[in-house]
């Protein structure tokens, strides 16, 4: 973990050290839920921690689908009386396309903010795509946007002037050239067929193909 963040521009080692970041493993096979419950509130307790990331839900699934619902529940709840800013991780078992988040944890009522990343192919490329489908008590805006991950971080692409920063710009068409990013099958739009729809007008005529 501490290797792939500093792939991306993050010192984590330094923070470690420093006693300002802590790292817990438990493994997926040895959890039990109530155990591991205690422990969290005890290391929060014990440590005055302010922020706590959980990677990743999928783990807790794995455990006990019955039990993972209400430790969930229980621990944002904890959270949430402390003040505390809680992460919860999860990766979704869909490569391309994100249906739904978990057929098991419910995680929408839970949680004040999601923030949606997946991989979308466009042409023959991989891209990455970010979506925040839920800020509470603000107005977030409803856009899929790329983003690329470098040595300097998370950067999101500007689609007037590409990567922007140290990245080439995407010779691909923006985001905003497609429908259906967050699905299997993003299509490519057409502004004059839009146009057309909205004003009324005919749809513009296809060219005429060569005749043999």
């Amino acid at each position: 973990l501490i290797r792939n963040a500093q792939s991306a521009g993050l010192a984590m080692q330094t923070a470690v050290d420093s006693g300002k970041l802590i790292i817990q493993y438990v493994s997926p096979l040895e959890l039990e839920l109530d155990v591991h419950f205690e422990e969290i509130v005890r290391k929060i307790e014990a440590e005055n921690v302010s922020r706590v990331v959980l990677d990743s839900l999928a783990a807790y699934e794995a455990a006990s689908r019955e039990e993972s619902v209400d430790f969930l529940y229980a621990l944002a709840t904890y959270m949430k009386g402390r003040g505390i800013t809680a992460f919860f991780n999860y990766e979704s078992p869909e490569l391309l396309g994100i249906s739904q988040i978990s057929e098991t944890i419910k995680v929408s009522h839970l949680v004040d903010n999601i923030v949606l990343l997946n991989y979308v192919e466009i042409s023959t490329r991989m891209r990455r795509a970010i979506t925040v489908p839920k800020a509470r008590g603000s107005v977030n805006s409803q856009v899929t946007r790329e983003f690329v991950i470098g040595s300097d971080g998370i950067s999101l692409l500007d689609e007037n002037k590409g990567a922007g920063r140290n990245y080439e710009e995407v010779p691909q068409l923006p985001f905003s050239s497609y429908y259906g990013i967050l699905s299997r099958s993003p299509a490519r739009h057409s502004p004059l067929i839009e146009e057309s729809v909205v004003s009324g007008a005919d749809l513009p005529k296809s060219p005429t193909l060569p005749k043999d």
